[in-house]
């Protein structure tokens, strides 16, 4: 990937068709950047779906000891 990028000064990036060299290994070299790139997005949203999935329950967490400091504080106790 970082030889296509040096090869097309960037202009893989934009997805501008006359950035990339005119030869036999560009389609294969496409391909492969797009796959790569297709794995590195794929992961990345398996990530935010697990930190999603976290926040979810670290917020429920946060508002069960919220709730448990106010009855401590009212001086009732816990249901």
């Amino acid at each position: 990937m970082a030889e296509l990028y040096l090869e097309t000064g960037g202009g893989v990036l934009d997805g501008a068709s006359n950035a990339v060299p005119a030869s036999p290994d560009t389609k294969k070299r496409q391909v492969q950047v797009e796959a790569l790139q297709n794995k590195v997005l794929q992961d990345l949203m398996v990530r935010v779906e697990m930190l999603e999935k976290q926040k979810v329950k670290t917020d429920y967490e946060i508002e069960r000891l919220q709730k448990s400091i106010a009855f401590i504080q009212s001086g009732l106790k816990e249901p």
